[in-house]
């Protein structure tokens, strides 16, 4: 998290800072338990059978391991850790770190065993919004990451959308902050809660998937058997310009993945596989406009397309004149050679 973000979280415990001192918001009382331990509170923001939002705040006041065994999950969990500390826990066996300052989507397995870690007098604070399944519905159907993280529902192990975390931006914080200040009762309440709710998953989901683009492309690295599958590629699309080749139709055909595949024709040739495809398409065509007698539309047949319309925009888009026009150029440049030719050589005469 950089110096802007934590000033951030900063800033967020000093607007809030008169409702922790009360522990109380709009007639909600957190629970406080005081032991051998430490000292823990919770307090319930929102309460219903779709989802459920509660702070926690807890200081231990020696090194402790937390243990316990799952019953059924009824919810998927969203967490806020709005606190400088990694948190460690096992689940089955199964260990995750989870950063200070981040945003966690995952599920717990039912009937696990589950251990958590934590060090003696920090204080750890997390607004956790508990969720019904149906929230996932929408975007599972365009995301197969969703897709993944909803079918180990029923696995044995535990399972995170981004499993990295999510940094809390400033978006995050307005929306937890207006969670916990809202004065609204009843229906009105009830439909705040969930457009804060919809608004929080749709900043987690935006952030986490651009993150996850940007590792991708910092991993990315083309090893001599992929460059030369690329190589293969560009020469395919050179002699087949008769055609137009997708990118998935191109990746299964040479056996690269389709991200690999844009990305190292880029690097490689410094334009995407679409703008090489044109680029060699036009050169093409001015070859064929220069030095046959073709029409427009035979040309752009020649070239994959079904309509010499469309050859005709994408060619003046190219080269900033229509084929008409090119091929008057060169008709002008061709008589104007033929002038010079003729005034050269009455020169020539003269001078003799």
């Amino acid at each position: 998290m950089d110096n802007s973000e934590s000033n951030l979280i900063t800033d967020f415990f000093k607007l809030d800072r008169v409702m922790l001192d009360s522990l109380e918001v709009n007639g909600y009382t957190a629970k406080v338990l005081e032991n051998d331990l430490g000292m823990f509170s919770t307090l319930s923001l929102y309460d219903s059978a779709e989802f459920l939002i509660k702070e926690h705040r807890f200081r231990y006041k020696r090194d402790h391991t937390q243990k316990f065994r799952t019953n059924q999950v009824k919810y998927i969990e969203m967490s806020f850790f709005i606190h400088p500390h990694y948190i460690e826990d096992s689940i089955n066996g199964q260990k995750t770190i989870y950063k200070p300052f981040s945003s966690y989507i995952y599920l717990t397995p039912d009937n696990a065993d589950v251990e958590i870690f934590f060090r003696e007098k920090l204080e750890y604070r997390h607004v956790d919004v508990y969720l019904d399944r149906s929230y996932f519905d929408g975007w599972s159907e365009v995301n197969t990451d969703i897709q993944d993280f909803l079918r180990k529902k029923d696995g044995i192990d535990s399972a995170h959308v981004f499993p990295g975390g999510v940094p809390i931006c400033e978006r995050v914080v307005q929306i937890l902050y207006a969670i916990k200040s809202c004065r609204l009762k009843g229906l009105s309440r009830e439909y705040f809660m969930k457009g804060k709710v919809f608004e929080l998953l749709s900043v987690i989901f935006e952030k986490g998937k651009r993150l996850e683009d940007e590792n991708r492309f910092s991993r990315f690295h083309l090893r001599q058997d992929d460059k030369a599958k690329i190589k293969q590629i560009a020469r395919t699309i050179e002699e087949n310009l008769d055609r137009f080749f997708t990118i998935a139709d191109l990746a299964h055909r040479f056996g690269l993945n389709t991200f690999k595949l844009k990305k190292g024709f880029k690097e490689i040739y410094g334009i995407g596989v679409f703008e090489f495809t044109i680029q060699q398409k036009i050169a093409k065509a001015k070859e064929l406009i220069r030095e046959t007698d073709l029409s427009f539309k035979e040309v752009a047949f020649m070239l994959g397309y079904s309509a010499a319309s469309s050859f005709s925009t994408r060619f003046k888009m190219e080269s900033g004149q229509s084929p008409a026009a090119y091929k008057k150029s060169l008709v002008d440049s061709d008589h104007g050679s033929l002038v010079c030719a003729e005034n050269r050589k009455e020169g020539c005469v003269a001078l003799k």
